[in-house]
């Protein structure tokens, strides 16, 4: 992030905020003066977010505390003289048709910092403790056979036939297969909400994954908001990319064939992700043209573990589907997901949202009194009194 001055701040009980921040924060959020101004407090109006803006008037501090939360941005903002550049630099490998996209939202850009704090806080504590180098991150590259990236997934992560088998359904395959992500040193993180915030959705339409590529301590984020069938193949694509060594924010479209990306790291993704959930030549060992699309996906959907989504992705790429009829079951497929989260077990959410390694590590240095419990709180986006409970369920 740019560096921008700070003002000075009044000794009164006053707070000398920088209007155009306040216009800058709710305009990036698309709220109104009203819906921030019934965030403060019952008694303020548009009026008075409008005299802040302006600087007519000024909001006493613990108003001002008030209004940074209800706009998603540090306190210390509010006192900037000049508006921030965002200061998450990562590649953007999105586009739409062939046009590349260099946009975030607010909630993308605040779990992006959140996630990559999980990161650095993670490698700082593995590299004091010795921790080498991954050496499958970054071991191939764009020019690298395909089959031979995705073997080599399958090899590190332990994906056999015995792997399939052991997974009782698909919904399995994906828990089965994050584990073993996570057990070979990624950290694996899913959510459908910035940070612990559960009213801030992240977006599906803006992206499906996000991967950084750090030979001690790489990570895979899902965007939960998808279809559970479509994530599958979205953890496939992440790993991909950290193979090539190549990280960035993916949003692999399921309607799309591979050749239909326009990007060549997106592209070279979606061929290894496909071929490591279904590979090409047992694929079309398995697939019988004398029986029904229906019973074909029936019966692969069981033969590899992984969702319908793959199955027909897969049929797609391979000429068993036309593309009218590939997209009509994909419609299906989406019509019956629900992307809306809400409840579930909080402990189960935690571990989940932070990747277990990074949670039992961040266990692990309270113990050693290497955190305090407040960091440690904040690390996995919880309240201090919760931690003991966590470590329970996390062990």
């Amino acid at each position: 992030m740019a560096k921008a001055k700070i003002r000075s701040i009044t000794p009164a009980n006053t707070a000398d905020i920088t209007g155009k921040i306040v216009t800058w924060a709710r305009k990036r959020l698309g709220k109104s003066q009203e819906e921030i101004a019934k965030q403060i407090g019952r008694r303020f109006r548009a009026a008075h977010i409008e005299d802040w803006e302006k600087e007519r008037t000024k909001p006493p501090f613990d108003k001002a505390k008030k209004l940074a939360t209800a706009l998603h941005i540090p306190f210390g903002f509010l006192f900037l003289t000049e508006i921030p550049t965002h200061d998450v630099k990562v590649p953007d490998r999105r586009t739409v048709g062939n046009v590349s996209v260099d946009t975030f939202s607010p909630e993308f850009l605040d779990q992006l910092r959140n996630l990559l704090l999980k990161q650095e806080w993670y490698r700082d504590y593995v590299s004091e403790q010795g921790k080498k180098p991954l050496s499958f991150v970054g071991r191939f590259n764009t020019s690298s056979p395909v089959d031979d990236v995705a073997a080599d997934i399958r090899k590190e992560l332990g994906i056999t036939h015995d792997f399939r088998v052991v997974a009782r359904t698909w919904e399995d395959f994906l828990s089965n297969l994050m584990a073993s992500a996570e057990s070979a040193g990624i950290l694996m993180i899913r959510s459908g909400v910035v940070g612990s915030a559960s009213r801030r959705h992240l977006s599906v339409k803006e992206f499906r994954g996000f991967a950084h590529s750090d030979p001690i301590a790489p990570l895979i984020f899902i965007n939960g908001r998808d279809s559970t069938s479509a994530q599958v193949f979205t953890l496939a694509h992440e790993l991909a990319h950290l193979w090539i060594g190549k990280g960035g924010v993916s949003n692999p479209n399921p309607k799309h064939r591979s050749t239909d990306e326009h990007n060549l790291i997106e592209r070279f993704c979606n061929k290894v992700a496909a071929e490591v959930l279904v590979p090409r030549t047992e694929f079309l060992r398995q697939w019988l043209d004398s029986v029904s699309i229906e019973q074909n996906v029936y019966t692969l959907v069981r033969y590899f573990r992984v969702s319908e989504h793959v199955i027909l992705r897969q049929a797609f790429e391979h000429d068993k589907l036309s593309r009218n009829e590939y997209e009509k079951r994909i419609e299906v497929l989406e019509d019956r997901f629900r992307a809306a989260q809400s409840g579930g077990n909080f402990f189960i959410n935690v571990r989940v949202r932070n990747s277990r390694t990074l949670a039992v590590s961040v266990l692990d240095a309270i113990h050693e009194k290497r955190v305090s419990l407040r960091d440690a709180a904040t690390l996995l986006g919880c309240k201090v009194p919760t931690l003991k409970t966590i470590a329970t369920e996390l062990r």
